[in-house]
């Protein structure tokens, strides 16, 4: 049998590389999606920890999730064009785009929000704060 060349090993390669950055993206977010809200209703509902603990939990999570997110994102994309494939490769930049705008804009927006929680928001802190959020979680279903 023959070996396979350098251009299929690399197509190859491509290809493992889009699926495992496409898989790795679309099951951390449906993570998010799921357990986020279950996390923030047992937060609520345990008096030791309150919807203050959520907060700090995403506070603290985000950064990483959010470059987590890029860098999958940015994977599958390189790993797409590498296999020679067609078709995807603008769906899988829009994400990779949509997830660096997560990281470096509306993330890290939404985390100083976060840290800057007043005992009693206002409802224009609040309004600035679902705005960031909600905008931050509509990027990621991209």
């Amino acid at each position: 049998a023959n070996a396979p060349g350098m251009a299929e090993l690399f197509e190859h390669a491509g290809r493992a590389t889009a699926l495992l950055g496409a898989a790795y993206s679309l099951g951390s977010n449906a993570w998010l999606h799921c357990y986020g809200p279950k996390m923030l209703r047992y937060c609520k509902n345990t008096s030791r920890l309150g919807k203050s603990v959520h907060r700090e939990i995403q506070a603290h999570l985000f950064p990483d999730y959010f470059s987590l997110q890029l860098t999958a994102c940015t994977a599958a994309f390189v790993g797409h064009c590498a296999s020679g494939r067609t078709g995807a490769g603008t769906a899988l930049l829009i994400a990779a785009v949509a997830a660096m705008i997560n990281w470096r804009c509306l993330g890290p927006t939404s985390v100083r929000l976060i840290d800057a929680w007043p005992k009693e928001p206002s409802e224009a802190f609040m309004a600035q704060f679902r705005r960031a959020h909600g905008l931050s979680m509509a990027v990621n279903f991209v």
